[in-house]
């Protein structure tokens, strides 16, 4: 599918907006152009790519603060979709972005991301993906950061009847920070894939993930985990760890953190814990007059919460009600 830019001049947002978005990128599903909205008329730099891929580049001295992407399809068809970010260095922006494939029929969603941070640039990157029970969905990051450079992601997805995320961050660049919480839901015959890999390229960058997966019914989620440190990589810091959430006893976690470590100068620690919910909390729960399913609930909410970093109120409040059904 060829993609044209669209910038509409009566400001009206085809999507759900937040007062503190500056502007708005969508990806319709039912539509060959990609939308470009702005209350403020502030909008990145944008490039079509010849691959169809649309480029936004933030230069440092630009007035956005703050975008919200969308990547919507209720199509029958398969639905692909290429984003390239480049922010320059010194900039600092926010990143608020939903996918959502809600197609009753059989089809695939491929969503790629290429993310390049420049000199001292801050990213904090927000991502939600729900897709209905017949979509096979693929999403792929690649995240370079240069010197000093600063990479924060609160990841989500639940849905789908196979839900692929995979992410590679290279710290290219002395200095450089990436921070991943992620969590992936998994229900009835679902299975979701997370795979996340950090390679340490230069002294004295640091990566931490936490990763995580609440597994209910008899869903199958898998947590897929990479540190790398090359041999000139001295004065590293990197951390992977791993924690899953039964809600059945036939559902099923896998947890697979593996380290590469090429240079004895370095910090880096992995860990992995899968337990069922806890039936002494469950117990006090019950005790104070819950029912087992509202008991279970609130044990599964707060899971939810830990795992929700770098989302605002507003977010968090969108997220809980999706997941809990209007109730947040």
């Amino acid at each position: 599918m060829s993609l044209n830019l669209k910038l509409p001049h009566d400001e009206s947002a085809f999507m759900e907006w937040s007062d503190r978005d500056d502007a708005c990128v969508t990806f319709d599903g039912a539509r060959s152009e990609v939308l470009i909205e702005s209350r403020t008329g502030r909008r990145p730099a944008i490039e079509v790519l010849a691959d169809n891929a649309i480029k936004l580049k933030i230069s440092a001295n630009s007035l956005l603060r703050r975008i919200r992407i969308h990547r919507y399809s209720n199509q029958p068809s398969n639905f692909s979709t290429r984003l390239i970010l480049e922010v320059e260095g010194g900039a600092k922006l926010e990143i608020d972005e939903e996918i959502r494939q809600n197609s009753t029929s059989n089809n695939q969603a491929t969503h790629e991301t290429g993310i390049i941070l420049g000199e001292g640039a801050q990213l904090t990157w927000v991502q939600s993906g729900f897709f209905s029970s017949t979509t096979e969905s693929s999403q792929k990051h690649h995240v370079q950061l240069d010197k000093q450079a600063q990479f924060s992601m609160g990841y989500f997805g639940m849905g789908g009847k196979k839900n692929d995320f995979s992410s590679r961050i290279d710290l290219q660049g002395s200095g450089a920070i990436a921070k991943v919480h992620a969590l992936q839901l998994g229900r009835g015959r679902e299975k979701h894939i997370q795979s996340w890999e950090s390679f340490h390229r230069v002294p004295e960058a640091s990566s931490e993930f936490q990763i995580a997966a609440l597994a209910e019914e008899i869903s199958l989620c898998e947590m897929n985990g990479l540190l790398k440190v090359e041999v000139g990589a001295e004065k590293s810091s990197a951390i992977m760890k791993m924690k899953g959430l039964f809600r059945s006893t036939r559902a099923q976690i896998e947890g697979r953190p593996q380290l590469e470590i090429l240079n004895d100068n370095v910090q880096v620690a992995h860990g992995c814990a899968m337990s069922p919910i806890d039936p002494e909390q469950l117990f006090y729960l019950r005790s104070r007059g819950l029912s087992v399913a509202e008991a279970e609930d609130l044990i599964v909410r707060g899971f939810i919460s830990d795992f929700l970093h770098y989302r605002d109120d507003e977010q968090k409040d969108r997220l809980l009600k999706t997941i809990f059904g209007g109730v947040a």
